[in-house]
Parts: C-alpha cells; structure tokens; sequence
C-alpha cells in the first residue's frame, strides 16, 4: 500500500504535446524569414492560446533532401537543454514542414544590439550571453551534434533574460553510422551564412548560362565582393587579408576593390568632390591660421 502510493505521490513529469494540425495554430505576424523558411507568430488554440514560433520551411527550394530535414528535425526534437531552443513538434503542410518552437520574446541578439545597442553591448552582458551560448555548444558537443552557424541571429532571447541558441537548419551528426555499423566522423558537407560562399554552392537556380565562367562554374555572389571591397577601405586589409575570409584570388580582389571605388566616384563626384566654395575656403584658411600655419587650405599632413 506505501509502495503504490508513493508511485502515485511523486509521476513522471510528461511532455505537452502539441497538436499536428495547421488549423490548430492561428499566425498573428511574420517576424522572421531566410533563404528558404519564414519564421511566424502565431497561437496555439487548443493550449489556452499559448503564443509559438512557428518555422516553415519550404521544401521546394531548401536544399536540403526531406528525410534529411524530418530526420534532423526530430533528432533535434529530443534534445533537451536551457540554452537549445527544441521545438515543441513539426509536421508537414503541403510542401513545406512546419517546426512548432516556444516564442522568444525579446527576439535575436541581433535585432537586440541593432536597435537598442548600436555602439554594442557592455561587458557584463557580453559575457552573461557568451557563458549561455558556450553552456548550449558544450551540450550540443557531447550529443554528437555540431551547430556550424552561430551568430547573433541565431542566439534568441526572451523578456526573462533566457538565452536560448537557434536555427539548426544547417546543424549536423558529427557520426554517422557505416555499413559496418562503425560509427565515421562526418563533416564534409558546406554549411554557414553565404556571405562568403560561391553559387556553386548555394543550392541556387538560375537560367542556363547565367553567371557562368568560360568552363561552366558559377562564380562569385555580389555581396562577397561588395564585401571584399569594403573590408579593404574600413580597415585597411591587404588583399592577401581578405582573401583568408573571401575564398577569392588576390587579381580578384583588387580588380572589385577598383571597380568599387570607380562606381563611388562616378556616382558621388558631381555631389560631393566638387570645388571649394568662399565659405569652404574662409573656414579652411582660419583652421590653418589657428594651427599655426597662415594661408594654407590643407595638407595631406595637418588634416587627419
């Protein structure tokens, strides 16, 4: 009789189950959207009105294989930490898969320090986050998982201060088990944010003939060169710098440094490299005079 009753004192706690029907979650707004999927917020009628996150994913242009997403998705499913932002179900809507996850109010890290941090985070925060993202990674490692893409996008926070890492849309198995039953390591698929990566490897379709070289290779995306470009004028980074993160060859590099720069002068010169007006020079000829230096209008020297 004590036995039984404290079996019925102390029952295993149980996991919520959340329905498997669209028409059981009413979408209230889109926050978020990717390559491929469109994160939603959205209420769970039949849980009180419980506010998600809903993720849909669209089949037709991921990538990805459908039983590799299904499969990870329930993989992921299962894992079960503070920091892991698991999803509550997922299930199939016409072509795309729907992944059901808790709502994380106060949004990404990213939209955090955009808005209201734009001179970045203080130190105390910065390492409250970074000691939560190395908890979520330090769990993921030891279930065998690898997350390859984290960024502040992808780390969420709610209105309670909960860090929880996101978007395992390109997470992986670090084994994978052979047809011996051996278990191999497996990291050669690409993964990551393409900014940095080539057409070829973006899974995109484009018209027979559209960006590519003289032997049939796609090339290079717009933003890696913009991005080439740029990193050269803000910080001063020699082409041989840049390349370590770009993937491009140095005659490359300099060549959309140059048209860069050739487009920002045509487009600007009318505008803003024009002569000097009276105003420009009385002003000019007073900062030299209080320098120490009457009559001059600038030097390469005195004007940093």
């Amino acid at each position: 009789m004590s036995t039984s009753s404290s079996h019925q004192e102390n029952p295993e706690p149980k996991k919520v189950q959340f329905p498997l029907d669209s028409t059981a979650y009413q979408i209230l707004d889109e926050i978020g959207f990717g390559v491929s999927a469109v994160v939603y917020k959205a209420i769970c009628l039949p849980m009180n009105n419980t506010i998600v996150a809903i993720k849909s994913i669209d089949l037709d242009q991921s990538g990805a294989d459908f039983d590799n997403i299904l499969s990870e998705t329930k993989t992921l499913s299962l894992l079960s930490h503070p920091n892991i932002l698991s999803a509550h179900c997922s299930f199939t809507v016409d072509r795309h898969l729907w992944v059901v996850m808790p709502f994380m109010s106060a949004g990404s890290l990213q939209s955090i320090i955009s808005s209201a941090f734009p001179d970045g985070l203080l130190e105390p925060c910065i390492a409250f986050v970074l000691r939560e993202t190395l908890n979520a990674m330090s769990y993921l490692h030891d279930q065998g998982h690898l997350h390859r893409d984290i960024k502040a996008g992808n780390i969420l926070i709610d209105f309670s201060g909960s860090v929880k890492v996101a978007d395992f849309g390109v997470s992986a198995s670090v084994y994978e088990a052979n047809l011996s039953g051996e278990s191999s390591i497996r990291l050669n698929d690409v993964a990551g944010t393409p900014f940095y990566k080539t057409l070829s490897t973006l899974n995109v379709k484009l018209e027979k003939g559209v960006g590519e070289d003289a032997v049939g290779v796609l090339g290079l995306i717009p933003e890696q060169k913009l991005t080439t470009a740029l990193r050269m004028l803000a910080y001063g980074a020699s082409a041989e710098q840049v390349d370590e993160i770009a993937r491009m060859r140095k005659s490359t590099i300099l060549e959309c440094f140059v048209r860069f720069c050739d487009a920002v002068e045509n487009l600007y010169t009318r505008e803003y490299l024009r002569k000097p007006t009276p105003r420009d020079l009385q002003r000019l000829l007073q900062k030299g005079e209080d320098r120490g230096f009457p009559g001059m209008i600038g030097s390469i020297d005195c004007m940093h």
